[in-house]
């Protein structure tokens, strides 16, 4: 497809030559647009054919004192380039799903008082950064003196409604082995005020289907309000002593309502109330005095995000931090049950190298461990949700470095890295001691694909043993 756009866009251009242009067709047999091992043959290709046009070429060459005037001008440093008036006004355009107000809220423009040219342009830029718009046109016209500029956004014919695909798969080569596919529809601008409505939609191992809607309280607002509701349906194994001793199937409704701020670019903030009703049961060697339990929570929470990371499958640079807090709430009949966690992540990369820092921490007074250690990457060499505690503690570093690049339409980069991790549970009341967290690792090699990173790893905990990995996701 884009060898014959490109070689449209050649002849239309060859038709539009005249006697003064001058064309040079480097040589270039044999040297494809992804031979990029062979860029040294296409430089000498280049340079070969300029050669060939010489006569012509110095016929339309400057003086030398001409063409350090003009070079000296290219290299000299950016003069502001918004020498007129300030915009007395700007306006900006509908779309067929976005409001005036709010994508002019979006755009951050003060217009209490007059903004350059440049101003407009960055604010234009900002709009398009969303992804929802094609394009995003600035025209600046002066009129009577006065300077007004006009903004108009061009939806992207696909990004209204999307949809996304993936698929999520973990074993251990052993008798833990998941495989999850999921959906995830999202409409932008669901309404003129800026609205945005998610769903999601996963069958396999875990099953689940929620949604969720980001509604500002103003158009173009960082305030909003986000109702959510979701069900999950999922089976857990219970240990003792790192030995699987039960299985346990969940049965979850929960329903939500938050109010929040958008923080910039990079975050947001919550507090909201939090319903969930379910029913679990024993699906493999209950106790004999067991039975299905029914559960009924409610929770007041907070919740802090910070996201800067370039990437959710293998970031290089940027950060990430969840902090959330749930205590327990209306009517709720444990109203003392407190939970916390905060997660958070530290990029890095350098050259070929990438890999990341992480340390996660939870604690709960309910019944309910907060979470659970045990996988690929939570000590690996660990069964799965093998290790839980009313506090838990992890602690990660994984590095890794490109060593190729997959076929195209096959992948991405090729890695190969090793982690190096810690983490244990305790009690509540127990003290944390770094001599008493277990220590873990792994080798991996990783391929990025378009459901998200494939890795192939070996883990190992000290004093449990080690376990081979294949895993597969998130893809989101």
């Amino acid at each position: 497809m884009l060898q014959i756009l490109t070689e449209q866009n050649v002849q239309r251009s060859i038709k539009e030559l005249g006697r003064d242009d001058v064309l040079i067709s480097p040589d270039l047999d044999g040297i494809s647009f992804l031979d990029f091992s062979r860029r040294e043959l296409a430089m000498t290709a280049g340079q070969a054919a300029v050669k060939a046009h010489a006569e012509r070429l110095k016929s339309l060459a400057l003086p030398p004192q001409d063409y350090a005037a003009i070079e000296l001008l290219r290299v000299a440093p950016r003069r502001d380039a918004d020498a007129g008036p300030p915009l007395a006004k700007v306006t900006v355009l509908p779309t067929p799903h976005a409001g005036s107000p709010a994508l002019a809220a979006q755009m951050g423009l003060d217009e209490t008082r007059p903004v350059t040219v440049d101003e407009v342009v960055q604010a234009a830029a900002r709009l398009h950064g969303r992804g929802d718009f094609e394009r995003v046109e600035v025209e600046v016209r002066d009129v009577d003196g006065k300077r007004e500029a006009v903004v108009t956004p061009i939806e992207s014919a696909w990004a209204h409604s999307r949809l996304r695909l993936g698929i999520e798969l973990t074993s251990d080569f052993a008798d833990d082995n998941r495989f999850t596919v999921s959906a995830l529809h999202v409409v932008p601008w669901f309404n003129t005020w800026g609205a945005e409505l998610r769903t999601v939609a996963r069958i396999g191992s875990n099953r689940s289907l929620g949604t969720q809607l980001w509604q500002p309280v103003a158009p173009g607002s960082s305030w909003f309000v986000k109702p959510a509701l979701q069900y999950d349906s999922s089976a857990a194994d219970l240990f003792e002593q790192g030995r699987r001793v039960a299985r346990v199937g969940f049965n979850m409704t929960t329903a939500s309502l938050a109010v929040g701020r958008q923080l910039s670019n990079w975050g947001n903030a919550q507090l909201g109330l939090v319903r969930r009703v379910g029913q679990a049961r024993f699906l493999i060697t209950p106790p004999q005095d067991a039975g299905s339990g029914h559960f009924d929570e409610r929770a007041y929470f907070a919740e802090l995000q910070y996201d800067t990371l370039d990437a959710l499958a293998f970031p290089s640079r940027g950060a990430f931090m969840d902090a959330r807090w749930e205590w327990g709430g209306w009517g709720s009949p444990n109203s003392s049950a407190r939970q916390s966690a905060v997660i958070g992540l530290k990029a890095f990369g350098r050259g070929d190298w990438a890999g990341h820092v992480y340390g996660e921490w939870a604690k709960s007074s309910g019944d309910i461990a907060p979470l659970q250690l045990g996988g690929f990457l939570r000590l690996s060499g660990t069964p799965r949700n093998s290790i839980d505690g009313r506090v838990v503690v992890l602690g990660r570093a994984v590095v890794a470095r490109n060593i190729g690049q997959m076929p195209t339409g096959l992948g991405g980069a090729v890695r190969s890295g090793f982690s190096l991790e810690f983490g244990g549970a305790f009690d509540e009341a127990q003290r944390i001691r770094f001599g008493e967290l277990r220590q873990a690792g792994s080798g991996f090699v990783s391929v990025d694909t378009r459901f998200g990173p494939l890795f192939f790893a070996v883990g190992s905990t000290r004093g449990i043993g080690s376990t081979l990995y294949l895993f597969l996701g998130p893809f989101w």
